[in-house]
């Protein structure tokens, strides 16, 4: 179901790319001629090219073989007949000959502009490749490698750019660079692609910006895969050491960023202003600040499973060790940003912590960021952190605090998720299918906190259980925190899946300074050790959880002066450490006479029977209640543990006495319990009693009213 979903997302995309997604024909054939250079010198041809290669001491350096193939016509190759370091004096020629390849296999080509103001190489033509060469030097403001307007199908494969050593670390010939490869191909026929990029390690580049690879503009770009769509270790690129791995800017469109390892740089990859880009089975990991940022778009941009690959396994990124966030998301946008099936916090084996300070971190007004099916755990901070953002961003079907399998304990050091700072009208989980809620257990504080944020939708979430909904898998305060954010809806009324909230530090929910949050009836508030509700200075509130059982103290306490029309009709609501309703923090309190005195809900009473007769029961309650809510008793609700199963409501007038026949509700001999609604039926602004006295039915019974002096 899920990958039919991605599959319809994806579809217009592909009738875009076209051609794009198959293996580029090239129409240029086998090489007529070989060139070899056999001298380290920097000599122009003697003859201008128009001859065999010969400088004026007879020579073949690499400038004159370049323009003697330039010059002549057909195919050429050049090679070299042995190791060379060749310093640069000035930019070679441009290469523009359809078919050209320079390649040093077999031997140790150094091409070093020792930080010389121009490009190395110069690239304005189709079909031409660079191969097996190490190429550094560039000064500030320059590349190593410059691909022009009329730049197309060009591979640029297994060269060290931007140091001759291709290890860890000794940057020194090439570190004020402005570049690595800088791609500003004007080619827009998605039937040819600009460029393969693949098998390079590209290092040291950290000047300004110093950038491993910068696709300026341009379109049709593949990093990590040859023309063959071969992406193995053999094709992998190396970004190490650099100001940015690969950087994506000025409305660059439809490129692919696949099979590269980027570790060391200052940010691994960024995509600014730019759509359509596709990131996938990459190893970003150890940048010091974000491993991914998208910034803006002018289109959608994919991290992991994307309209190329949608197979989780081959599209997986694994993102890790990155100082500041795994995924960072920025920038107002309308366009969607999709980060899909990816390993963020994790090693290899998707059980080991590799953590990012953040998983994925939205901020800066982004919005339409969809958050899918990845694993966010083993991370320093927060698994999601969304704050101050544009709201619509979404995070469904993913697994955070808990390992790929959703088993076993991989905690966030902070939050599962964190919306805060007027990070308003996200959704957590799934508000339009059954199966598609995140798991978000195991972190070190709470599975979830909201703050300063409104308007959140959470729904079919497993919050402090396994994948599997059974096994406890805590978080270690509240499973929901929600802090001076009104409007939060917690579950939906038109989906028959469940939310499960179990097994907390604290309270399964804790509602703090709220108003207008809906509580409903597929959320389930299970074995959390405090509390399965806690409503502190809250107000306007409705709250009907489905179930309320085994937590540590009382089902629901509402507490604090100003928390008042608080509605709450839980469905099943008993075996907890405390009260089932709890008004205050001093158990049942007696009711009082005229129901005058304050506190949470106005201390409100509950229902008083009279009289029982058969099924028909009669009392008295508060003037101006509303409706009396049913519950058949398991076990004395004015006593720990007690409480019972809701049975229905009926109204009542507002003279404040009562008479109910229970035959309809098949309560024939059984215990009940009754609560107060009191209020006005309109919006938010009915408060909930305690659940009353046990009334045994089938019995004649009077019961004198028990009032507070």
């Amino acid at each position: 179901m899920r990958m039919l979903t991605l599959t319809f997302i994806f579809a217009a995309a592909l009738i875009t790319l076209g051609t794009f997604l198959t293996v580029a024909e090239t129409a240029v054939a086998s090489p007529t001629a070989t060139i070899t250079v056999n001298s380290a010198g920097d000599e122009a041809d003697a003859s201008g090219g128009t001859g065999s290669c010969a400088t004026a001491g007879g020579a073949c350096t690499l400038r004159a073989a370049i323009q003697t193939a330039q010059a002549q016509a057909g195919l050429d190759v050049i090679n070299f007949s042995g190791d060379f370091t060749i310093n640069l004096g000035s930019a070679l020629p441009v290469l523009s000959e359809t078919g050209l390849t320079i390649d040093g296999v077999g031997h140790t080509i150094r091409i070093n502009a020792g930080s010389g103001n121009f490009n190395v190489f110069q690239i304005n033509g189709e079909a031409i490749t660079l191969k097996n060469l190490r190429i550094y030097g560039s000064g500030v403001g320059w590349s190593n490698i410059w691909l022009q307007d009329n730049a197309v199908e060009v591979e640029i494969a297994n060269n060290i750019i931007g140091d001759d050593n291709p290890g860890a670390g000794g940057c020194g010939s090439s570190n004020s660079s402005y570049g690595g490869i800088y791609v500003a191909s004007g080619n827009t026929d998605a039937a040819k692609t600009t460029a393969w990029i693949y098998g390079n390690t590209l290092k040291c580049l950290v000047g300004l910006p110093g950038d491993g690879i910068s696709i300026f503009g341009s379109q049709y770009v593949v990093v990590g895969a040859d023309p063959s769509g071969n992406a193995t270790a053999v094709q992998q690129n190396t970004f190490r050491e650099n100001n940015t791995g690969i950087a994506v800017t000025n409305n660059a469109q439809r490129n692919q960023i696949r099979n590269n390892h980027i570790l060391n740089n200052i940010f691994g990859i960024q995509v600014n202003g730019s759509g359509r880009t596709s990131i996938w089975a990459n190893i970003i990991e150890n940048n010091t600040n974000y491993g991914v940022e998208l910034v803006g778009g002018t289109a959608p941009n994919y991290v992991g499973c994307n309209e190329f690959q949608e197979d989780e396994t081959l599209a997986r990124n694994y993102i890790r060790g990155n100082g500041w966030a795994g995924v960072y998301i920025t920038g107002a946008s309308t366009e969607f940003k999709y980060v899909y099936c990816n390993w963020i916090g994790t090693a290899d084996d998707g059980t080991t912590a590799a953590p990012n300070d953040y998983g994925i971190y939205i901020t800066g007004d982004a919005q339409f960021s969809w958050i899918i099916k990845n694993v966010l755990s083993g991370n320093n901070l927060d698994g999601l952190r969304i704050q101050n953002s544009g709201g619509s961003n979404i995070a469904i079907d993913n697994i955070i605090g808990l390992d790929h399998t959703g088993m076993l304990s991989l905690p966030n050091g902070q939050h599962g998720i964190g919306i805060i700072d007027d990070a308003g009208e996200n959704i957590i989980g799934s508000t339009f299918s059954t199966a598609t809620g995140n798991i978000i257990s195991s972190n070190t504080n709470y599975g979830i906190l909201i703050s300063n944020s409104p308007t959140t939708t959470l729904d079919l979430n497993k919050i402090g259980v396994a994948i599997d909904g059974v096994t406890p898998r805590g978080n270690g305060f509240d499973g929901l925190h929600v802090s001076n954010s009104n409007g939060t809806k917690i579950g939906t009324l038109g989906f028959a899946g469940t939310q499960i909230i179990a097994n907390n530090g604290e309270s399964g929910v804790y509602l703090d300074n709220v108003q207008e949050t809906e509580l409903v009836t597929n959320t389930l508030l299970l074995n959390n050790d405090s509390h399965g509700l806690y409503v502190f200075q809250s107000q306007d509130n409705y709250l009907a959880p489905q179930q309320v059982q085994g937590n540590g103290s009382a089902g629901i306490r509402v507490i604090g002066n100003s928390s008042i029309n608080n509605l709450m009709v839980p469905e099943e609501i008993y075996n907890n450490g405390g009260l089932p309703i709890e008004l205050g923090a001093d158990g049942l309190e007696p009711n009082d006479p005229g129901d005058a005195d304050t506190g949470p809900n106005g201390m409100a009473n509950y229902p008083e029977v009279t009289t029982s007769h058969g099924t028909v029961v009669t009392g008295t309650t508060t003037v101006g209640t509303f409706a009396i809510g049913i519950y058949e008793v398991t076990k004395d609700p004015t006593s720990p543990g007690g409480g019972g199963i809701y049975r229905g409501s009926v109204l009542i007038g507002a003279s404040g006495t009562w008479s109910i026949d229970l035959a309809a509700y098949n309560l024939q001999n059984r215990p009940v319990a009754f609560v107060a609604y009191l209020g006005a039926p309109s919006g938010f602004s009915l408060s909930s009693s305690p659940l009353s006295p046990v009334t045994q039915l089938g019995y004649e019974l009077y019961l004198p009213a028990v009032t507070k002096n």
